[in-house]
């Protein structure tokens, strides 16, 4: 069983003298130091080294709880392979402990809502458009924009079927790209 400090130096306002401090001041036998300023899991080696080799009952010392991690997603995935490991998680800055009764039912009531929604099918799975608007510019549009294209200008076929003039633009590259395929 040891107690290991992770400090990283982030996007936030936690300086890595501060946390090294508190760490120190926690009783920890060591402290890993990740100076990554990465925006992916994988920029912050040291973190995936330390994860991998802590073991059941080994105590993980945090300065911040956004400092073990680089997203919310990430955030998530991390408390639950702690969690599934049984390892303790202390948080200085919010002066929580996994090893408390409460801390832990919140632990494990985020990694089960976590991986239930991960293992959920999305809609986008099912063929259904999640983001962004639905096609203004149909396939059954493109004879009348073909004709209003040869007797107006671009500005003024665009006015008139209410998109901009780069949407006009991507929609005749497309229904050209797609006649040359098909005729």
């Amino acid at each position: 069983m040891q107690t290991i400090g992770y400090a990283r130096a982030s996007n936030f306002d936690v300086d890595i003298a501060e946390q090294v401090a508190a760490l120190e001041s926690a009783g920890c036998s060591e402290i890993v130091i990740d100076r990554g300023r990465g925006r992916h899991p994988r920029d912050l080696k040291r973190r995936s080294a330390l994860l991998s080799r802590l073991q059941t009952d080994d105590t993980l010392v945090i300065f911040r709880l956004e400092c073990i991690a680089v997203s919310g997603k990430d955030l998530l995935e991390t408390l639950s392979d702690i969690t599934e490991r049984k390892i303790c998680l202390q948080v200085l800055h919010n002066n929580l402990h996994s090893g408390r009764d409460a801390w832990k039912e919140t632990l494990i009531a985020i990694t089960v809502a976590y991986t239930a929604l991960s293992a959920a099918k999305g809609p986008e799975e099912d063929g259904l458009r999640v983001a962004g608007r639905t096609a203004i510019l149909r396939a059954e549009d493109w004879e009348k924009i073909q004709a209003d294209t040869k007797v107006m200008s671009a500005s003024a076929v665009a006015r008139q079927h209410k998109v901009s003039r780069s949407t006009l633009y991507n929609y005749l590259r497309r229904m050209e790209k797609q006649s040359e395929t098909t005729g």
